[in-house]
């Protein structure tokens, strides 16, 4: 099961990047989303985070890396690369 773990961690810590840099081309409502996943991912990657329990700890990488790939396959309509915002809150 660490394989399993270090794998999905791996996605997460891939995908995130790439997710947060496509935040200031979104609508605001999928701005909002994102600032939600990445505390999310924020949680699941900090290093005080419980890693005890395997299964715990598989889902909730899970999750995160899901909604992830969820955002970077289908981010909504995304402006001109001129946009220069910043997620709100973040």
């Amino acid at each position: 099961m660490t394989a399993l773990l270090g794998e999905i961690e791996g996605y997460v810590r891939q995908l995130s990047p790439e997710v947060a840099a496509m935040v200031p081309r979104m609508c605001e409502r999928m701005r909002r989303q994102v600032a939600v996943v990445m505390r999310h991912v924020d949680e699941v990657l900090d290093e005080r985070a419980p890693r005890a329990d395997l299964s715990a700890r598989l889902h909730d990488l899970g999750v995160v890396a899901r909604a992830l790939a969820s955002l970077y396959e289908r981010p909504g309509e995304l402006a001109a690369t001129g946009a220069q915002d910043s997620v709100p809150g973040a």
